[in-house]
């Protein structure tokens, strides 16, 4: 069962790049932070640094809200809410489509099978060819949310609770290269604006500074000073400091970093939580086959009463013609200095037809180090399992997925899932949907949603229906949503999307306005 973003933590699954008419990216959620959301495709994958994406929950299925790229290197990004966040939890797969070149409302051609990244960017390691002039290039947003929601409590005298807010925020971000010496800067930041009814934990005015930092290259070593994210492992997050590596863009590379970890929730800088890493890495690609691979060494001293961290990973993605094999392990040493097994992942996807695909992943982890006293011994542990078939092919998608959620040899609960799209009129039309039934303890929930999109001129419209059921101990609730949304370029770099959402139910009825105008440069 889904539950807040604010109160999960992190998760690493494999990555997929969607092929077909729209293009699309298949990624999982390698960890959430306060309203951040980190995944496990960037670059290298043809994610841009500076996109809008649609998200949804399979392949042509119905739009469930969209994020916006603020920092990226070549295998992550980070990306953070705009509009009205959606329900999401470590270890989801979410497919996105980037509004910059195909604007959200039409459900997109689903892949037969997931194809091997492209190389990743190289850079040169030669002499300096002659210096060009700086470059700047990015994007900003208008976004404003509006949201009206009235809630009723359960018994014999129900309160009842009336919440009204708008939220407008302006969003900048952009890269300046070839900088006198040759050096590139990036900046990425958000700022909103909360007017209305606001909780204990609502903050007027926040501004959210994502990624601010210098980057040199001298021949094979490369220096990054600031806050960045580190491109080269897949564990330490964002660091305010300061990295070294030897090495080129494929072959083996070495490096260290080191600096402070930003507070979590508001990005804001801070000391209390000092880090060192020390990495090496290996990327090869050509042909059929890739292979990526790291390994980094991690120390957390925090100051804050949190408890001391140590800890190793270690992470390989292989690529063989349309074979996919990746896997994750972190090793964190705990208070007894003994060494327990943190994070373990495993997915496998083989094709075994034109257009039909076979996928397995394996999903363990512990609570956040965060969350635990500093003299814990013994940290609570969750593991997922799931499989599932998918076939894509001229545009039409079917998949069907089944997840257990397991404890030791026990199995605490079960989600059946699938999706489908069909497109019509030369794919003018798409007529989607997916759906969702799970189950865990005594609790068990449904979800449905269909979906119709189509082209109208420049115009991207649709309209979407959610059912939503979930029963526990005798009570059930029940919701009904309805979402129409367009997309529209108004100029050749200015796009304006606008979505109308209302829901009601028994204990709950909402209505929402969400408009994003985004300039790109």
């Amino acid at each position: 069962m889904r539950v807040s973003i604010a109160l999960l933590a992190a998760a690493v699954l494999g990555p997929g790049v969607a092929r077909g008419q729209e293009r699309s990216f298949t990624a999982r959620v390698v960890e959430i932070a306060g309203a951040n959301l980190y995944l496990n495709i960037g670059t290298a994958q043809g994610l841009g640094a500076t996109d809008t994406l649609a998200v949804r929950r399979a392949p042509g299925g119905p739009r469930v809200g969209t994020l916006a790229v603020m920092a990226a290197t070549e295998t992550r990004a980070m990306v953070g809410f705009v509009g009205q966040p959606f329900p999401v939890t470590r270890g989801d797969s979410l497919v996105l489509v980037p509004t910059r070149s195909a604007p959200a409302g039409v459900g997109g051609a689903a892949p037969a099978a997931a194809a091997p990244p492209p190389p990743p960017r190289t850079r040169p390691t030669g002499p300096r060819r002659e210096e060009v002039g700086t470059s700047v290039s990015g994007s900003a947003a208008l976004d404003v949310l509006g949201n009206h929601t009235t809630t009723v409590g359960f018994g014999a005298d129900p309160e009842r609770a009336t919440r009204d807010f708008t939220v407008p925020s302006l969003r900048f971000q952009m890269t300046a290269a070839n900088l006198p010496g040759g050096g590139q800067f990036s900046l990425s930041a958000r700022g909103t604006q909360q007017e209305g009814t606001t909780t204990l934990f609502d903050r007027s005015t926040v501004l959210r500074v994502y990624d601010a930092h210098y980057q040199q290259d001298l021949s094979s070593v490369r220096v990054m000073a600031g806050r960045f994210f580190n491109p080269y492992e897949r564990f330490s997050g964002v660091w305010d400091g300061a990295l070294v590596r030897v090495g080129g863009a494929r072959g083996l590379g070495v490096g260290v970093a080191g600096g402070f970890q930003p507070r979590s929730g508001d990005e804001a800088f801070t000391t209390s939580v000092p880090k060192l890493a020390a990495f090496a890495g290996f990327r090869t690609s050509g042909g059929i086959a890739s292979w990526d691979a790291d390994l980094s060494a991690h120390i957390w001293r925090p100051s804050d009463g949190t408890a001391d961290r140590t800890f190793v990973g270690w992470s390989q993605r292989l690529r063989v013609s349309g074979v996919r094999l990746d896997h994750l392990m972190e090793f964190d040493r705990n208070a007894t200095g003994a060494w327990t097994l943190g994070r373990f992942y495993a997915r496998a996807g083989v094709p075994l037809t034109s257009g039909l695909e076979l996928s397995a992943d394996y999903w363990r982890d512990q609570l956040n180090w965060w969350d635990v006293q500093p003299d814990s011994v013994v940290v609570p542990s969750r593991e997922r399992a799931s499989t599932g078939l998918s076939y894509g092919s001229r545009g039409v998608w079917v998949s069907a997925d089944v997840t257990l959620l397991l404890s030791g040899t026990q199995v605490d609960g079960h989600t059946y899932s699938g999706s489908l799209r069909f497109p019509l009129l030369g794919d003018r039309i798409s007529l989607s949907g997916t759906g969702s039934y799970w189950t865990r303890g005594t609790t068990s929930g449904v979800v449905a949603s269909p979906s119709l999109a189509w082209r109208l001129g420049a115009a991207r419209p649709s309209l979407t229906y959610e059912f939503f059921r979930s029963a526990t101990a005798g009570t059930a609730v029940v919701s009904h949503s309805g979402i129409a949304s367009v997309s529209l370029p108004l100029a050749q770099r200015l796009q304006w999307l606008l979505q109308l959402r209302a829901r009601f139910g028994q204990n709950l009825q909402s209505a929402g306005l969400y408009s994003s105008l985004r300039v790109t440069f």
